[in-house]
C-alpha cells in the first residue's frame, strides 16, 4: 500500500510519484520576506511584502543567485502575490489583515521590461470587495488575501479567511481601471491560502496554504467551463517542517517551487527563508482520495482523532471538529508531566499539571484568535508544537 504518513507537519510524506521534495537552500538576504513566486525565462521571480522596496527579484532557481533586481514605478504597501501570463506580470498589493484598506490594487507591468535597465512602468488595477462595508479594522479580517492567478482573460484572487478557514474567490479584468471585484464562489478548505499557481495545460490551480495546526498543504482545484472552481482531491501535506509558506510556481517541466519567508520566534521556532522543489503528477492527485480512505491508521487532518495504533516519536496535536479543545497523543511509553501554552511573544499564557492532562485534551476557549505554542514536558524530553486559534 502506497500511503501518506501524517505525523503532524514535520513527518508528513508524499504518496505515489511525489517523493522527491527537497530544500534547495536558504534564500538570499534580499528575500527574507519573500511573498510570491513566478517562473519566467528559466528564472524565478519574487518580491517581498509590506515595508520593503517596490522591486522584483530575478533569481536562478538552482543556485539561488539573484541575477537582477528591477524597480517598479509603484508603492509596496503590502505586496502579497506575484503572477504572470505570456506578456505581463501582476503584483498583488492587497495584504489587508486588519480589513481597513481602501486602496487595494494589482500592479501590471510588461515582462519584457525586466530585460531593461530603467524603472518599470506599471498600470494599476484598483478594486474593492463589494461585500465589505466595515473598514473600522479588526485583526484577522476575512478580506485579507495573499494568492492570485492570471488566466487568459481574468485575474483571480483567493482570500485568506481567518474566521471560516475557507477561501473566497474574486475575479478582476486584466485591464487598468477601478473595479468592484466580482465574487465567484467560496471554497471550503479548512485552512489559510497563501499562494496559488495556474497549470494552464490542465486548467487547474494548485493552492498553497497551511491548516489550523500550521501544517503546510497543497490543494488541487479545477477551473471548469462555467468559470467555477471544483476541488479535485483532498489536501496533500507538505513535509517541510514548521515554515511560513508564501509562494508557489512551476516550470515547463512540471517542477514546482515553494518558498517560505524567514520566521523567528525563539526559543520555539527558527525557520529561515528557503526555496523547495518537487514534482507532482496526476496519478498522485488522483490517488489521494483512495489513500485517505484506505489508510485507517492515519489521522485525516483537522477534526479526527488519530488511531490508537499510530506510532509517533513526538506529540501529535489536533483540533476535534466543532469544539474548542486541543487534543493530543503522546509517544508510546512517554509519561506527560506538564504542558505550557505560550503566545508569539514568548509569554506563558497557561500551565497544566500532570493531573490536569489525564484526558489528553485541554480547553482553549479562553484564547483569542492567534498563533500559540504548546510545550509538552516529559521526564526526559520537551517538545514545542504550534497551533492556531481562529
Amino acid at each position: 500500500m502506497r500511503g501518506l504518513q501524517l505525523l503532524f507537519c514535520l513527518t508528513a510524506l508524499w504518496a505515489g510519484a511525489q517523493t522527491n521534495i527537497k530544500a534547495i537552500g536558504d534564500l538570499p538576504t534580499e528575500l527574507q520576506e519573500t511573498s510570491g513566486l513566478a517562473y519566467w525565462d528559466k528564472q524565478v521571480l519574487s518580491c517581498n511584502d509590506s515595508g520593503n522596496s517596490a522591486e522584483i527579484f530575478v533569481m536562478n532557481p538552482e543556485t539561488l543567485e539573484i541575477t537582477a533586481r528591477k524597480t517598479l514605478m509603484a508603492e509596496n504597501i503590502d505586496w502579497e502575490a506575484l503572477s504572470i501570463d505570456g506578456e505581463f506580470g501582476y503584483v498583488g498589493d492587497f495584504g489587508n489583515n486588519l480589513g481597513t484598506r481602501r486602496d487595494l490594487k494589482v500592479y501590471k507591468f510588461r515582462l519584457a521590461a525586466l530585460q531593461t535597465n530603467s524603472p518599470i512602468v506599471t498600470e494599476i488595477i484598483g478594486f474593492s470587495y463589494p461585500e465589505q462595508v466595515n473598514f473600522e479594522g479588526q485583526e484577522h479580517s476575512d478580506f485579507d488575501a495573499e494568492a492570485m492567478i492570471a488566466t487568459e482573460n481574468y485575474l483571480y484572487i483567493f482570500t485568506k479567511q481567518w474566521k471560516s478557514m475557507n477561501t473566497a474567490v474574486y475575479r478582476l479584468p486584466k485591464i487598468a481601471g477601478s473595479y468592484q471585484a466580482e465574487f465567484v464562489q467560496e471554497i471550503p478548505i479548512n485552512g489559510l491560502v497563501t499562494d496559488a499557481t495556474y497549470v494552464k495545460d490542465a486548467n487547474t490551480i494548485i493552492l498553497l496554504g497551511y491548516t489550523s495546526i500550521l501544517t503546510p498543504f497543497l490543494l488541487n482545484v479545477e477551473l471548469d467551463e462555467r468559470g467555477q472552481f471544483v476541488v479535485q482531491q483532498e489536501k496533500l501535506q507538505l513535509p517541510i517542517g514548521i515554515a511560513q509558506t508564501e509562494g508557489i510556481t512551476k516550470n515547463a517541466n512540471h517542477t514546482y517551487y515553494v518558498s517560505c519567508e524567514n520566521y523567528q520566534n525563539p526559543p520555539f521556532v527558527s525557520s529561515a527563508s528557503r526555496l523547495f522543489s518537487f514534482t507532482l503528477d496526476s496519478e498522485t492527485l488522483e490517488e489521494e482520495d483512495a489513500q485517505e480512505d484506505s489508510n485507517e491508521d492515519l489521522p485525516k487532518g483537522d477534526g479526527e482523532a488519530p488511531e490508537e495504533q499510530l506510532r509517533i516519536e513526538r506529540p501529535l496535536a489536533y483540533q476535534p471538529m466543532g469544539n474548542s479543545a486541543l487534543a493530543f497523543k503522546m509517544p508510546v511509553n512517554t509519561l506527560l508531566q506538564g504542558l505550557s501554552i505560550f503566545d508569539t511573544s514568548g509569554r506563558q499564557i497557561a500551565f497544566y499539571q500532570k493531573q490536569e492532562l489525564e484526558e489528553y485534551t485541554i480547553n482553549t476557549s479562553f484564547l483569542k484568535p492567534s498563533i500559540y505554542y504548546a510545550q509538552f514536558y516529559a521526564e526526559n524530553d520537551r517538545w514545542v508544537i504550534p497551533f492556531l486559534i481562529r
